[in-house]
Order: C-alpha cells, then structure tokens, then sequence
C-alpha cells in the first residue's frame, strides 16, 4: 500500500518568509540604534526564531514575554485563521488542527490585519521599509537644501548683501525645521507621511546640488574676475619697472652715471657751444635788424683793440656768458632771495646730481611743459631770459614783446628764438647741478682786464696771433673774458679770454 503523499505546510511557509523580512528590517533599524514605536527586540526574536506556527517557545513564556511575541506577530502576515483558511482553500484544512496562538488571541486577530496610515504607508515590514527609503531620501534632500542655504548665506557677505544675508537666514531656518519633523516622523515609527516621496527626494537633493554649484560658480567666476584685476594691475606696475630699469640700465652704459672731473668739463665745453650757438643767433638778428655792430660790440667792452673785426664777435659771447653764469656760486642763481635752504648737504649733493641726470637726456621744453610751475629750472629759464634778452633788443627783433610777456606770465613760448635760449639755459643749469654735486663745490673764476695771460688759468680764444708793439715787455694782457674758468677740487679748467693788443699773422 502505498504511503500518501505529504501536503505541503502553505501556512509554515508563509509564516517563515514574514519572519525573515522582519529580521532584514530588525537588522537595519539595529544599524540606525534606534526602533520605532511597534518593534519588538531582536533578542527576542532569535529565541523564537525556529519555531514552527502551530508551536511555543521553549522559554516559559511570562507576561512580557508574551506581549513581546504578540507585538511580533501583531505586525506580521501571521497563518490565516481557521476561518479565513477554510474560505480561501477548504480542502487544505481537512484533518488539520488549528493553530496555537501565543498570548490573548483575540488580541492578536485585531492586529493580525495593519491598517493603511494617512499617507498610504502600512505598517507591514515591506511598508516600512519604503517609508524608511523616503525618510532617508527626505533626509539626503534636505541636508542638501541646508548646504545650498548656508552656501547662500556666505556668498551674501562678501560683498555684503542684506536682503541676500535675510533670504539665506530664512532658508536655513526652514530647512532646520524640516529636519524637525522628519526627526518627529522617525521616532513615531513612520506612521506619518513625510514630506516628499522617495523620487521627489531625490529630484529636490539635486536641485539643491546644483544650486549649490551654481552659487559656487559664481563666487568663483567673482573671485576670478578680482584676480583677473589684481594680475592687470601687477602687469602694470611690472611694464613701469621694466621701463624704469630701462632707464636706469641706459644711465649705467653712460658715462655721466659717475661723477667725476672728466665729467664736468665735458658739461662745460658743451655749456661752451651753446653759448657760442646762441650768441650767433643774437648776432644774425642783429644784422637782420641792422643794427651797428660795432657800437654794440663797443658798449659791452669798451676800447678793446680787435685782431680782426670779426673777433668782434666774441664780446656778444662775453655778454651771454656773463648774463647767464651771473650768480653761479648761490645754490640757485639767487632765484629765492639768496638764502640758503640747504639743511643736510650730503642730501642736497645727492639731489643736484639725481636733477642733472633727470634732465641730461629729456627736450628743454617737454620737461618744463611736465613740469610743475614751482619748477627750479623754470624759474631761472624765465630770469635768465629777462636779463639777457633786453626788451628793445626784442622788439627790434621781432616788431613786438609777445614772447616777454609770455615768460613775464610764467610761460614758455614756443618759438624758435626761445627753443634755443632754451638749450643753452639748459647747458648752464646742468653745470650748475654738477658744480653742487662735488664736495667741496666747484667754484667759479674770471679774470679781470689787464691781467697777464698764464697759460695756467687762461686760453686764448683766438690762435694764430703773437704780441703787438703795444704789448708790454711783450707779454699779452687780458682784454676780457669770454668764458669762465672753474676749479675742480685741485684742478683748474681754463677761462676762456680774449687777449688785447695782439696781431692776426697773414
């Protein structure tokens, strides 16, 4: 006979499938160390686990114990009830005892069934496991909505922004109180609905994200803009040192980066031509203006015998020379009063030199046209010119005294005439500021008529001429002095003179 074949235990099964979901839930609420309200204690649960549905615990059961074991099977999909088996499948309860339920069944049928919440969640353990999913994903939302708020309220301070500063305080605060009532929703074991869906969680954690970057961008794109500034402005001042090191490095290739003797007598042989430059200028204008040479030649060093009348021309360079060299020995041609200003004079050395060099490379007239009206060097362009240029000298070359009446007014006219007046100012002013740079100061010497010639002190401004009958035991005498002499320290540079009762060879 054969033997009949076993029916499977549905309900066994159905059972132990419940029991393992619950575990997997157990297990993760063990990780977040916090239960809701309807959980039972996982200790407990391994003492039960095991057992078959129609079966007790080997542990006498005590009352908590019991309340324990109902709560678990309270919220699972327990073994149907003997009525509700025989309805779906009344032939698989043929010849079957019903099952043993554990504590007050009538209890447990009550909650044998979990009953839908307000938000459509069930307290079942699949049911919970996705409002755990929403509330994580709720959480993940809203901490990047707290990053977002914050971002924004830093971003508000630099610049500061006050409507910005109050907007991102109130994002912050809503998003705290957010974080309030999902912290409510969690430890009342789910039963609310939380704000967001899992999908609408996450839609919302990402655009947070990308507010977040974009704000960041822009505090960036900000920051590189103020770079960009910084690094113009360093280009800058890097082309003006580049510009200057130029300069300084063209100074150091020349020779006037030194002070030295050699140095200002090469000033003065060019303060020379400048002279002898301007001086026939005043001499062509005079002709041009037909003028008597020789009474003006005459009026400026009377009763002077010429070699040859053309070495009249050397009296006009007298004249020049003696209206601009006038007052060489005060630190500024006696332009302020004649008081002396100088209270450190190793400093004033060190300025008179940085002036010359200043101006030794620079036009005339485009450094008095930067430069500020107090200028020095303006100053004594403007009283040089009024003693050299006499007004009717002026009008007769001229027709009028617009360019006077410019300087009188503390400008500089643009004309030819004063363009040269103005290189030779400059030539004087430049031997001036070396004459101030040497310690001690060069002095300045002349000499007077009727002194004997000494190759020493003197040089003839005219070669090839020898002693007249006048000459007195034949030594030549000094008619007048057409260029100054100066002493360097121990060296002397020769005075430029033209000597009287002398006689051209043929």
């Amino acid at each position: 006979m054969e033997s009949p074949v076993k029916t499977p235990n549905i309900s066994g099964i159905l059972h132990r499938f419940a029991r393992s979901c619950k575990l997997r839930s157990i297990e993760f609420l063990a990780e977040l160390n916090d239960f809701p309200e309807g959980y039972p204690d996982p200790h407990l649960l391994e003492q039960v686990d095991g057992a078959e549905p129609n079966e007790k615990p080997q542990q006498p059961p005590s009352q908590s114990h019991q309340s324990s074991f109902t709560k678990v099977h309270s919220v699972d999909d327990s073994p149907p009830s003997p009525a509700q088996d025989c309805s779906t499948n009344p032939s698989s309860n043929k010849g079957r005892s019903p099952p043993v339920f554990p504590g007050n069944p009538n209890e447990y049928a009550s909650k044998k069934v979990a009953q839908p919440t307000s938000a459509g969640y069930f307290q079942g353990p699949n049911s919970n496991s996705e409002a755990m999913e929403a509330i994580v994903s709720n959480l993940f939302s809203n901490i990047s909505a707290f990053k977002a708020a914050y971002v924004q309220l830093q971003t508000a301070h630099t610049p500061l922004d006050v409507n910005n500063i109050q907007a991102a305080d109130r994002a912050v605060i809503a998003q705290l109180q957010k974080l309030s009532e999902l912290k409510r929703c969690y430890k009342n074991g789910c039963k609310e609905a939380p704000p967001d869906t899992h999908l609408q969680a996450q839609v919302h954690e990402r655009q947070c994200m990308l507010r977040t970057y974009e704000m960041m961008l822009n505090r960036l794109e900000s920051e590189i803009e103020m770079k960009d500034t910084e690094v113009d402005m360093i280009r800058e001042q890097i082309k003006k040192t580049n510009e200057t090191n130029a300069r300084l490095e063209k100074k150091l290739q020349q020779p006037e980066t030194v002070l030295s003797t050699q140095l200002f007598v090469k000033s003065v042989q060019e303060a020379s031509k400048e002279v002898h430059g301007f001086a026939k200028i005043l001499f062509n204008q005079m002709k041009s203006a037909e003028w008597d040479l020789d009474s003006a030649a005459n009026s400026i060093h009377p009763d002077i015998r010429y070699a040859k009348r053309t070495h009249k021309k050397f009296a006009f360079e007298s004249y020049v020379c003696t209206g601009m060299f006038g007052g060489f020995e005060n630190e500024d041609f006696y332009i302020n009063g004649g008081l002396s200003s100088i209270i450190d004079p190793e400093k004033h050395r060190l300025e008179c030199f940085t002036e010359y060099q200043d101006l030794k490379s620079q036009n005339p007239f485009e450094f008095l046209a930067s430069a500020p009206p107090d200028c020095l060097f303006g100053q004594f362009c403007h009283k040089k010119y009024l003693q050299v240029v006499h007004p009717k000298m002026e009008e007769s070359f001229f027709g009028n005294l617009d360019q006077r009446e410019h300087v009188v007014n503390g400008m500089h006219p643009k004309t030819a005439f004063y363009e040269a007046f103005l290189k030779l100012a400059k030539a004087i002013w430049l031997v001036h500021r070396l004459a101030f740079s040497f310690d001690p100061v060069v002095s300045i010497f002349q000499v007077r008529r009727g002194t004997d010639f000494s190759v020493v002190y003197m040089e003839s401004v005219v070669h090839g001429v020898f002693s007249g009958d006048d000459a007195l035991d034949g030594r030549p005498k000094v008619g007048f002095t057409v260029m100054p002499g100066f002493r360097v320290s121990k060296a002397v540079i020769q005075c430029q003179v033209y000597l009287t009762g002398m006689k051209g060879r043929d």
